[in-house]
């Protein structure tokens, strides 16, 4: 071990040490899947089944089931036939089934078939959606979907179209 001490143009003395034993650090803190990096599923897996992740998951594959994850990224070539429940979900590709989450926002050249239900939601320019949009304030711990009644007369029954009375 050696010290240097060093005057500086104002007159203050700095001084510094060095060791011939290597210098202690603080072992990495692993990450947890709270603060990891995002999964990744790339374009040439195919995935029948369910997927669950505590994490983020960017998907670029096929996935014939269902995907559960805290984020949820749908690649540009990705396509998933099945549920998708999440926290976010950012849709880039294709999604025939229901999208369930918080946040749910559909890219430029996206396409959704099927039902949404969402807490707040964003369509680009240039996304396809073909199904039914529904707000819930918690649309992933909503378990039961509200049954949809049609108009009703001022009596109380169902709206019957005039072409059905006659």
């Amino acid at each position: 071990m050696f010290s240097k001490a060093k005057t500086t143009e104002l007159g203050l003395t700095e001084t510094f040490e060095a060791s011939a034993e290597p210098a202690k650090r603080a072992a990495p803190r692993p990450k947890t899947a709270r603060e990891g990096v995002p999964s990744l599923i790339s374009a040439d897996v195919v995935i029948r089944g369910t997927i669950e992740s505590e994490g983020e998951v960017q998907f670029d594959g096929l996935l014939e089931g269902d995907l559960r994850a805290k984020g949820l990224v749908v690649g540009e070539g990705a396509r998933i036939e099945g549920q998708v429940v999440a926290i976010s979900v950012r849709v880039c590709g294709t999604v025939e089934g229901s999208i369930r989450a918080q946040r749910v926002e559909l890219a430029a050249g996206s396409l959704v078939r099927g039902e949404i239900v969402h807490n707040a939601m964003s369509i680009e320019v240039g996304a396809r959606f073909e199904g039914n949009v529904r707000h819930a304030d918690d649309p992933i711990g909503e378990t039961t979907v509200p049954a949809v009644e049609g108009p009703k007369r001022k009596d109380g029954k169902p709206a019957v179209p005039a072409a059905a009375e006659a």
